[in-house]
């Protein structure tokens, strides 16, 4: 069983990585929000430049990901969490300053570099001060955090989107900066209980990306996950284009979700803590992916209410795929993750978010317009798909870190 630190020591370093997480995620949105329109448009780069720098990004995130979670247990997850706060700082800075393409293209290659690791780290340090048993309900406050800071970040990139000032959309970039040098400073601050020891280290043949009941979890994931590209990328141009609902719908859905999430995902994630009720929820996710796939399906052939209707059910029913799938997800990487790898555990597992973010966009969208409620139909199938192998898989025993 793995030890908890004492808790007076842990809970001003779990406030502190609270902190991180929502002022993060507030920087995080307003940048998301305001990024792309602000160097494709405002600054003339087009979507030739912008569209393949952040591709690069996630990609180069992608494949450093795992090994900077496994150089983080090496030399401490807090320094490891700084050093990625200074390359998201980095990165605004370049963004602040781009003058010219080749600017942007290295600011973004940072940007997604410092996205796809640091959030598996700082996840990694959480955990490694939580037992066993409460790492889901602490995920599910990580997760509650990341949707307020999001919303909030994105409704004042939605102010500076509709300012169009140069000067809004360079102060957003540059107080995103300050946030994350500050946020560094922070880790560097934490106890040194979050540093894992070299010698501590299971042996090599051990490593996370050989483990295959976690690469089967981080699959299943990625698919259970293509409810975020459904929210943030299927559904506003499905609604836009193939229905008769307002073009005012979508960003009230993203709403609408963010507050279910922020009301249900902190209650329910405490709920599952056994095999079965992890089942119990993977399975409810699993059938609310079939019913809102196949409700937004049909959205086209109704009228402006009925449009309207079905694509508020559908967001609901996606939403509760989103929690319950969370949940599930999350106990069963805490009966697979050892002693000392967190960090290198949490980032092979944060792989599967960003598995879905890049097919969401580059495979699930082209097919869903062109094809419709089949193409929904058979989504709805393969996230069904997912839930109940990954039910299957928590059927079988697996012995405690």
């Amino acid at each position: 069983m793995d030890a908890a630190p004492p808790l007076e020591k842990t809970r001003p370093l779990l406030r502190r990585v609270y902190i991180a997480q929502l002022s993060t995620a507030l920087g995080d949105g307003a940048v998301l929000t305001t990024a792309t329109l602000y160097f494709a448009v405002i600054s003339g780069f087009g979507e030739g430049v912008v569209g393949p720098a952040l591709g690069g990004g996630a990609l180069a995130g992608l494949l450093l990901s795992v090994p900077h979670g496994i150089l983080a247990d090496r030399i401490g997850l807090a320094r490891m969490a700084a050093l990625l706060s200074a390359v998201a700082a980095t990165a605004m800075v370049l963004f602040s300053i781009a003058q010219s393409p080749a600017v942007y293209v290295v600011g973004a290659l940072c940007w997604g570099i410092a996205q796809a690791s640091l959030m598996p780290v700082r996840q990694a340090l959480a955990a490694s001060q939580v037992p066993l048993g409460g790492r889901v309900r602490l995920r599910a406050i990580l997760h509650t955090l990341l949707n307020i800071g999001m919303g909030l970040g994105a409704a004042w990139g939605a102010v500076a989107i509709a300012l169009q000032l140069h000067d809004v959309f360079v102060g957003t970039f540059i107080v995103n900066a300050v946030i994350c040098v500050l946020t560094g400073i922070g880790y560097l601050t934490l106890h040194a209980s979050s540093k894992a020891a070299l010698a501590g280290l299971p042996p090599a043949e051990s490593a996370a990306w050989r483990d295959r009941r976690l690469l089967a979890l981080t699959a299943l994931a990625a698919m259970l996950q293509f409810a975020m590209p459904i929210l943030s990328v299927l559904v506003p141009i499905w609604v836009v284009t193939k229905t008769a609902a307002p073009e005012w719908l979508p960003a009230a859905a993203l709403v609408m979700n963010m507050l279910i999430v922020v009301a249900t995902q902190l209650r329910w994630a405490t709920w599952v803590n056994t095999a079965s009720r992890a089942r119990l929820s993977v399975l409810v996710a699993g059938g609310s992916a079939v019913a809102a796939c196949v409700v937004l399906g049909v959205a086209p052939t109704l009228g402006a209410m009925g449009a309207t209707v079905a694509t508020i059910v559908g967001v609901v029913l996606i939403t509760v795929t989103e929690v319950c799938a969370g949940a599930a997800s999350w106990f069963q990487l805490t009966r697979l993750s050892p002693v000392g790898r967190q960090g290198e555990f949490q980032a092979v597992f944060s792989t599967a978010t960003t598995l879905a973010r890049i097919v969401g966009p580059a495979a699930l969208l082209p097919l869903v317009i062109a094809f419709g409620l089949p193409a929904w139909a058979i989504l709805g199938v393969v996230i069904a798909a997912a839930a109940v192998l990954l039910s299957v898989a928590l059927r079988r025993p697996t012995v405690e870190p």
